[in-house]
């Protein structure tokens, strides 16, 4: 049989469902430089964990051989499973330049890497101005994520890739649909399902709301929440996760003395309503959004599904 691709044999359904990724309002965030902190924006680090949901593969492209078979290896830190910060990150941003309707990170303007003080710098899109993008390399960044506790790897098995038929925009996954599943071939290591990890989100000069941009693209609205995915095998149901804040720590604006920490929770829930409040989502923000919540929900419990 034919591999599947765009034009070779039609491919299974799967549990993929699309966002348009042009943009409706020009670039129009200011660019905020990294040499000074704003003392009218936010400089610290929040402390996250990460609950899996269901079973998470993050692979590294090297496969090592188990009962007589290989098998594709997790990704490892210090010997230790974990998820990259840039999964995260990826995942973040995919979701947060839906809420704020920019542009993909190689179609902004490149910066000039010395730019010109006599000429104002470009105004960016939403994303860019936080994420980073070519020739800026923006005000966020994600740790990698490693258990609370020692976890073993667990031996799951994918079906196969294949190239989907349509250009979608933004691609997510959702739960399967009935007729999604298919034959389980690929034996691959992934993280079990009801590990906790624990990671931590770097920012310098970020504005209130576009720290409660972020928790939102993290699925942590306070009215109405989403489950992302992150690693490989979305198509097959795995990745699912949960976030949650367990602590934040803010810089002083000159920089000098302890930093302000919020870990209690009323503390931390004044400082994420505060967040939520400031971030207003485009009006093709709001329908993402209300898509993203219908489809990314929690998979069903082992009992569910028994």
């Amino acid at each position: 049989m034919p591999p599947y691709g765009h034009d070779r044999e039609p491919g299974p359904p799967r549990n993929y469902f699309g966002i348009p990724a042009a943009p409706t309002v020009p670039p129009q965030t200011p660019f905020v430089p990294h040499d000074r902190l704003d003392p009218a924006r936010h400089t610290g680090e929040l402390a996250l964990r990460i609950e899996t949901l269901s079973d998470l593969h993050v692979g590294t492209g090297q496969y090592a051989r188990h009962g007589g078979e290989l098998v594709r290896e997790p990704l490892r830190r210090s010997g230790v499973l974990a998820i990259p910060g840039a999964s995260i990150k990826g995942s973040c941003r995919q979701v947060f330049e839906a809420l704020t309707d920019s542009v993909g990170p190689f179609d902004e303007p490149m910066l000039r890497l010395k730019p010109d003080p006599r000429v104002p710098p470009p105004k960016l899109s939403a994303a860019a101005a936080l994420f980073g993008t070519l020739g800026f390399q923006g005000r966020l960044s994600f740790d990698d994520a490693v258990p609370e506790a020692p976890v073993e790897a667990r031996l799951i098995r994918l079906s196969a890739a294949y190239l989907p038929q349509h250009e979608v925009g933004r691609r997510f996954y959702g739960l399967l649909p009935p007729g999604a599943q298919q034959p389980p071939r690929i034996p691959v290591w992934a993280i079990p399902a009801g590990t906790r990890l624990v990671t931590l989100v770097r920012f310098r000069n970020a504005s209130e709301g576009e720290i409660g941009g972020v928790l939102l693209s993290l699925g942590l609205g306070l009215h109405g929440a989403f489950v992302p995915r992150l690693g490989g095998g979305k198509y097959d149901g795995y990745g699912c996760v949960r976030f949650s804040v367990t602590g934040v720590r803010l810089r002083a604006a000159r920089g000098f003395g302890a930093p302000t920490r919020h870990d209690a929770p009323e503390a931390l829930r004044e400082f994420r309503e505060r967040c939520a409040g400031a971030f207003v989502p485009t009006a093709k923000g709001t329908e993402a959004l209300q898509q993203l919540r219908a489809q990314l929900v929690a998979p069903p419990s082992p009992e569910t599904r028994a």
